[in-house]
């Protein structure tokens, strides 16, 4: 299974403000746009619960699933799972899941980069600065990318695109 992030950051690394800051009210249409496509080619996507919270619905034509220790309301296209990491990728290969985006947020990044869990990034860098906002990632190991292809997108988007080297 491919597991590809899909990170929409700050140019000073940001991805949100804080818990409760919509990506959709700081993010470009270019990024937008890629995030839709992208996604509906992927097909299954996993977020944590406050990224989810930013929007709080299901994804017309994508299989969502939501990281959560907490009881949850149900919502329509939307799995609320409590899971180790690990487990889930497991599980979702044993079903014949092909690929998985991870979306957010930073602590999802940061586990599933940790673990060894992901094979690219995607990191649309959006022509603003959030100052003390939520960093794109925490940790302290240090990683090797490679990258593949830098790509102005329109709205003075660009996006990066690396592969995670073992």
């Amino acid at each position: 299974m491919k597991v590809s992030l899909l990170v929409a950051m700050s140019a000073d690394g940001r991805i949100g403000a804080d818990k409760n800051h919509l990506a959709t009210a700081w993010t470009t249409h270019a990024d937008k746009v890629f995030f839709t496509k992208k996604t509906k080619e992927i097909g299954t996507l996993v977020m944590g619960l406050n990224t989810f919270k930013t929007f709080g619905v299901g994804l017309k034509g994508r299989r969502l699933i939501v990281l959560s220790d907490e009881a949850h309301e149900p919502v329509d296209g939307v799995e609320f799972v409590n899971s180790g990491f690990e487990d889930l990728v497991e599980r979702l290969k044993n079903e014949g899941v092909q690929s998985l985006a991870i979306c957010g947020g930073s602590y999802v990044y940061s586990k599933f980069i940790e673990l060894n869990l992901v094979d690219e990034i995607f990191i649309n860098v959006m022509p603003t600065f959030l100052g003390d906002g939520i960093p794109f990632i925490k940790m302290a190991d240090i990683k090797k990318l490679r990258l593949v292809q830098a790509t102005t997108l329109k709205d003075d988007t660009v996006q990066l695109h690396y592969l995670v080297e073992a």
